[in-house]
Parts: C-alpha cells; sequence; structure tokens
C-alpha cells in the first residue's frame, strides 16, 4: 500500500479543514464587528475625533414679588486653550532640526506665549505656561475676563504678523446682582461654572441652572485641532426663573434702618425680619454687617451668612406669648387674673428679677403682659405641668424647623423633659 500517499490527503485535509475554520472565524468576526458592534465602534471612533466643549445655559432670573429683578445672567468673556495647538503662525522652528532641538525651541515659543497672554490678562506667566503645556486637549486659562482683557487679547493673537494659535476667546453667561448687596444673604451666590452655592441661589439651583449644552470640533488622529473642520452644537436649554415674596422696597427699608441702628448703637451686628403674619411669607430679611453679591470674594466669610436662619436664639421675652396662652388654654388664669409682683421670684434657688426696680406691684394679667414681666410669668409656668408646658411648646414649633427653603436651618435646642 502507498502510506506516504495517504498521509498525503490527510495533511491536505486537516490543513483545508483548519482553513476553513480560520476563514470560517474571519468571517464571524467581521459579521461580530458590522453588525453587533457597529454603533460602539462609530461612537469610539467619533469620540476620537471630535471633542465636546460644554455649553453652558443662561441661569434663571430672580425676581422679588413685584417683578424686581435681583439676579440676572449677562454675557461676558473667558479665555481657554487647546495645549496641542499652541504655537506661532510664523513658527521659526525649522523640520531639518533634531527632535531634541525642536522640542527645546517649541518650549521657548510657549514660554514666549506665556508671557504674552499672562501680561494681558495680568496673571503669573509660570501658571499660563503650566497650563498650556499641561498635554490636555482643553485648558481655561481665565474666566470672567475685563472687556480691556479680552479687547487686547483678541488683538494679539489675530495679528496679522504672526498669530497666536490655541489661545480662544468664548462668550459664557456670568452672574450677575444689579442691586449689589440688598438682601445678598437670602439670595446667595453663584459660582463661576454656573452652581449655586450659598443662599437661595444653592436652594433652588436645580430649577435655575438649566441643562448644559456642547459644542464639538474635530481633531485629526494625531490629536490636533482642524481649523476647517466639522463643528457641532447642541444648545443648552435655559434655567427656570424663581419669584420670591420678598419686596424690594421694605427690604430695602429694613437694611437702611439696620445700618443707622449699628451706627447709633455701635453694636457689632443687627438682625430684623418681615413676616406676612397670615401667610407666613417672608418679606424682608437682613443681618448686617451684609456682602456685595458680585464681589463676595472681598468680604469676611462670615457677613455671608444668613444667622437669621442658620442660629439658633434664646427666644427671650417673646416666649411670654407662648407662656400666655398654655396658661389661657388650660384655664389657669383669665385676662382679669390679679398677680403681685415685688420685683423678683426664686425658682430652684435661682432669682428672677423684674426688669423694673421694685417691681410692678399689684397687676391683671393683662397688665403682666403689658409691662413683660418677668416673676409673673415665671410664676405662671410654675402653675403649668411639665408635660403640659411641654406639649404647647412642642405645638409651637420650638426644637423642630420651621421648613423655610433655605439652606443651613437650625432646627432649634430643646431640652428632654425628664431633664428639666
Amino acid at each position: 500500500m502507498n502510506y506516504s500517499g495517504i498521509h498525503s490527503k490527510k495533511r491536505v485535509a486537516i490543513l483545508l479543514f483548519a482553513a476553513i475554520i480560520l476563514f470560517g472565524g474571519l468571517i464571524l468576526r467581521v459579521i461580530y464587528l458590522q453588525v453587533f458592534m457597529a454603533g460602539w465602534l462609530k461612537k469610539s471612533a467619533e469620540d476620537q475625533r471630535f471633542r465636546a466643549l460644554a455649553v453652558l445655559p443662561r441661569r434663571g432670573t430672580i425676581y422679588d414679588r413685584l417683578g424686581n429683578e435681583l439676579a440676572i445672567s449677562v454675557d461676558g468673556d473667558s479665555v481657554y486653550a487647546i495645549p496641542a495647538e499652541i504655537g506661532f503662525e510664523n513658527s521659526p522652528i525649522s523640520n531639518k532640526v533634531s527632535a531634541r532641538e525642536k522640542k527645546a525651541a517649541r518650549d521657548r515659543e510657549k514660554s514666549d506665549i506665556a508671557n504674552i497672554v499672562a501680561g494681558i490678562l495680568g496673571m503669573n506667566q509660570q501658571r499660563v505656561k503650566r497650563l498650556i503645556t499641561s498635554g490636555a486637549s482643553f485648558v481655561w486659562i481665565k474666566r470672567k475676563a475685563s472687556i480691556e482683557e479680552v479687547n487686547q487679547l483678541r488683538l494679539r493673537i489675530n495679528d496679522k504678523k504672526n498669530r497666536i494659535h490655541g489661545i480662544e476667546i468664548t462668550q459664557k453667561a456670568q452672574r450677575f446682582y444689579p442691586q449689589s448687596s440688598l438682601a445678598s444673604q437670602a439670595i446667595g451666590i453663584a459660582g463661576i461654572d454656573n452652581q449655586g452655592l450659598e443662599g437661595l441661589e444653592r436652594q433652588y439651583d436645580s430649577y435655575l441652572r438649566g441643562v448644559p449644552g456642547s459644542e464639538q470640533a474635530e481633531f485629526d488622529t494625531t490629536g490636533h485641532y482642524i481649523p476647517q473642520g466639522d463643528r457641532r452644537y447642541l444648545a443648552p436649554t435655559d434655567g427656570d426663573s424663581l419669584v420670591l415674596t420678598l419686596d424690594q422696597n421694605l427690604q430695602y427699608i429694613v437694611e437702611r434702618e439696620l445700618d443707622k441702628a449699628i451706627a447709633d448703637t455701635k453694636c457689632k451686628r443687627a438682625m430684623a425680619v418681615i413676616v406676612n403674619p397670615q401667610t407666613g411669607e417672608v418679606l424682608a430679611v437682613a443681618s448686617h454687617p451684609s456682602f456685595d453679591s458680585n464681589y463676595f470674594g472681598n468680604f469676611p466669610v462670615q457677613n455671608r451668612r444668613n444667622p437669621i436662619f442658620t442660629d439658633m436664639y434664646e427666644p427671650g421675652s417673646s416666649f411670654k406669648v407662648f407662656t400666655s396662652v398654655a396658661a389661657l388654654e388650660e384655664g389657669q388664669i383669665t385676662p382679669e387674673t390679679k398677680f403681685f409682683d415685688p420685683g423678683f421670684i426664686i425658682v430652684d434657688g435661682r432669682r428672677i428679677n423684674c426688669w423694673k426696680p421694685g417691681g410692678h406691684g399689684s397687676q391683671t394679667f393683662v397688665e403682666a403682659l403689658e409691662n413683660s414681666c418677668n416673676p409673673v410669668f415665671a410664676s405662671i409656668a410654675l402653675h403649668l405641668t411639665k408635660e403640659t408646658f411641654y406639649k404647647y411648646i412642642k405645638e409651637f414649633g420650638f426644637g423642630s424647623k420651621t421648613g423655610v427653603d433655605f439652606p443651613g436651618e437650625s432646627g432649634g435646642s430643646l431640652q428632654r423633659i425628664d431633664k428639666v
């Protein structure tokens, strides 16, 4: 028998079978890539080819109850760089030099550009150089550049003698507070990236900020920007506006009077709030010293706080109203109930004085309320059980938040009944 011929046929069959499997695998791979992975591959290719720059929406306007603008968005300019494109149009760098010499020349060129940009924008040259040599595809150089800076920079980068590539200027909406410091602690502030940082700007940020869009630019396979390439633009959705219960006129009067009070009494801080007793609407709220929202960085941080909402205070004589309600509701007293005020009362070994030396003597409950007489109201409270007194205190909301729509509200402090 011819065994060599048989072995040859087997080898051919094995090779043919292997070839069929190989080509079959390749065909299946092609089908998989073309059919099942087509969407992902297309997206990946476009992601490499296009790079997106976020386009921030215009933040919603904040109005007072009468329609006066308290916070608006205005157009402003910012400067950014595409580091891979940084260079002079008429670059003196020769292609005939070594790679090392070329790199050194590019570094010198970027240093020169950083020096030019920093000088115009009033920035540190080394910081600008770090930004434009960072290797990132996009970096902000300066946000909220002044009109003078932008005009001067635009003239320089577009200088026909030697244009600068890779430095761009874009227009962005920026927050502006037309009333300056008016109601600044209530309104709060918004950051450079259109986000609410404090106050009502933060509380209603999800409504005010809107939805960002994007602007996509085309880059080649080496990562270089293509000036004449495709550009894609997705428009942003502007934020909703917000109407407050504040009245600008009342707010102005309150703040004016607080300034006068501080000047007259030499006190460190003064606060006031006006509330509609029928609805609970806050019509004016202020604490001085305050700050100008447009230049908040120039003021002490504590000036930005709104202690009316965030701090705890002893209610003082205003608490007599709640003691009165509890005693009247429980039938412990009537408006004509008689009391005698000797000028003080001893409670658990502690002397509580009346504000009037010698006391008010004999008086009715109504007169004691008019006189804000401490010994009388201490006596009234002592005739109520702790459980009854606490029930009314809690029903009036002491020890819990009011639910006012302001971030960081304090819930107050109320001791446990078993600790009293």
